[in-house]
């Protein structure tokens, strides 16, 4: 059973099976649910260190123009001339998210260069 809108806030066993207590993300309701195995996915902590070290050498010292983002332009800030590469954070590197929102992502920003 797939539930995306809940949070897993503890399991504990009874018998030879397992309770879990689940927290609606909305409403903030609990519920228990009893299963014989658990399953969960909390997400990812960014993997940014790369980026970090990056930034400084790149020529937009990593900054992205969402409003060039979203109206399908070129990204053209330029904070470093001398520089070499365009240095721009997708998927996980910004947040957890699916690997289609970090395609999505870096199709729109690389689509023109």
């Amino acid at each position: 059973m797939l539930s995306p809108d809940l949070r897993l806030k503890k399991v504990y066993r009874e018998g030879n099976r397992l309770v879990v207590v689940l927290e609606n993300e909305y409403t903030q309701k609990l519920e228990e649910r009893v299963f014989d195995a658990v399953v969960s996915e909390q997400g990812t902590t960014p993997l940014d260190a790369l980026y970090h070290d990056l930034r400084a050498m790149s020529r937009n010292n990593g900054e992205l123009d969402y409003r060039a983002l979203l109206s399908g332009q070129e990204q053209r800030i330029f904070r470093n001339r001398d520089a070499t590469f365009m240095l721009l954070r997708v998927g996980d590197c910004v947040a957890s998210r699916n690997i289609h929102a970090g395609i999505l992502v870096a199709l729109r920003l690389c689509k023109d260069t």
